[in-house]
């Protein structure tokens, strides 16, 4: 199998689709030369989100009949393309591994835990001596307000951590 490069543009030339693809440059070729290929730019180069897109789809129109030996060509330029997409959507920060991200929601939900029993079973409790029900229930209240805006806070804090995805709906779990 060639040495995959991922290249950091987001331009590509038929070389660098057939490296990423690990096929031959004819094959790329073939399939980009089709109507309804995304067309290279002045560079002679192609968009590397439209021309993965767009041979994802052709390529599996392509080996809906034939041999089973070309069905299995086809299947694994499939898992090619997939893996560049999932590639390059690492690099541009748009998913991130679970893995990373359990210890981060581990510590957040003990933080959160300790933080409720702190005010909860320790802070409050002498400070309820001798206060009605309506007072009780509205220094409840403020706890509360005051245990969400910590949380809320340091949640901010994490997603604005390198390697986490803004919240913007493309993100995801790789």
């Amino acid at each position: 199998m060639k040495n995959k490069t991922i290249h950091d543009s987001n331009r590509l030339t038929i070389t660098n689709i057939a490296e990423l693809l690990s096929c031959t440059r004819k094959t790329a070729r073939v399939h980009l030369h089709r109507d309804g290929a995304p067309p290279r730019g002045r560079d002679g180069r192609y968009d590397r989100t439209l021309a993965l897109r767009y041979l994802r789809g052709s390529i599996a129109k392509g080996g809906a009949g034939g041999s089973q030996l070309e069905q299995l060509r086809v299947r694994r330029l499939q898992i090619e393309i997939e893996r560049a997409e999932l590639e390059l959507a690492r690099s541009r920060g748009e998913v991130f591994e679970r893995a990373s991200i359990r210890p981060v929601l581990q510590m957040l939900v003990s933080e959160f835990q300790a933080g409720l029993f702190e005010k909860f079973e320790n802070e409050l409790p002498p400070r309820y001596v001798g206060k009605g029900q309506v007072e009780c229930s509205l220094m409840n209240r403020d706890a509360c307000d005051e245990l969400i805006h910590k949380w809320k806070t340091a949640g901010n804090r994490i997603a604005q951590a390198p390697g986490i995805p803004a919240a913007s709906g493309k993100g995801g779990y790789g």
